[in-house]
């Protein structure tokens, strides 16, 4: 039995070889095409003929793929002709959404760190927001940064949470792998009675720690505790925890 690579590759290729077989009356009697590109490296995924130099473009479809003086019948008076001057073309799988509903709830509450060149700047935006969210509502950073972006090359941790936020509850969420809440967010969830043993105060300080993993604790703990910066795998600390719906376990 083939992988699902194989058959969507095969499926590709079919798509390719029809639409190819399509082109060829077209050919014969071409209409220009608004655009054209040409000495390119087309990687077509089609096992019949991988590989094509120009592609020719109608309205919003590919009438033509094959190679330069395959294709200049498609050259007309208005056609843009595009010279990929021998760079890679591949198929485009493209995706674009929103998320209305959830936006619209939180925009005026979210702090967004896309584009922001330093976790000092980042935390200086979360602590600016906590000021000004009035209660019960959250600060939330939601996704679109990562830690390599920052100079600091790593992520907050949970102290610099805390102090940044004071007593309005936070939520910091890295991509869909990980997030931090602060002290009164884990009190508004009920978390610090309801599952003691996944986090508690730390000794004289405003952050929370995790069970160690492998312990009984973590076992029964509702959250993923992760390393605050960026470590190889033997030399992470739990510092942080990130609320999951699964079992935990560790980074």
């Amino acid at each position: 039995m083939g992988t699902r690579r194989d058959f969507i590759k095969e499926s590709l290729g079919i798509a390719g070889v029809s639409m190819l077989e399509g082109c060829a009356g077209l050919m014969q009697a071409a209409e220009p095409a608004d655009t054209l590109i040409v000495n390119a490296r087309v990687a077509t995924l089609n096992p019949r003929q991988p590989n094509a130099t120009a592609i020719a473009i109608k309205g919003e479809r590919i009438v033509a793929v094959g190679s330069d003086a395959e294709l200049d019948a498609f050259k007309g008076p208005a056609t843009r002709i595009i010279d990929a001057a021998r760079r890679t073309v591949v198929p485009g799988l493209n995706d674009a959404h929103t998320h209305f509903i959830r936006g619209g709830l939180t925009y005026t509450n979210e702090v967004r760190w896309d584009g922001v060149t330093s976790l000092a700047e980042g935390m200086r935006r979360v602590r600016e927001q906590a000021r000004r969210t009035p209660s019960p509502h959250w600060v939330q950073v939601i996704g679109g940064w990562t830690w390599a972006q920052f100079a600091e090359k790593r992520y907050p941790t949970l102290d610099e949470i805390n102090a940044a936020t004071g007593d309005t509850p936070c939520m910091i969420m890295h991509l869909y792998d990980r997030a931090w809440l602060n002290l009164p967010a884990i009190r508004v969830l009920g978390w610090d009675k309801e599952v003691p043993t996944c986090a508690t105060p730390a000794a004289g300080r405003r952050a929370w720690s995790c069970p160690p993993p492998a312990s009984p604790a973590w076992s029964r703990c509702g959250c993923a505790c992760r390393a605050s910066r960026p470590m190889s795998r033997s030399s992470r600390r739990a510092t942080s925890c990130a609320s999951t719906t699964g079992s935990a376990s560790p980074a």
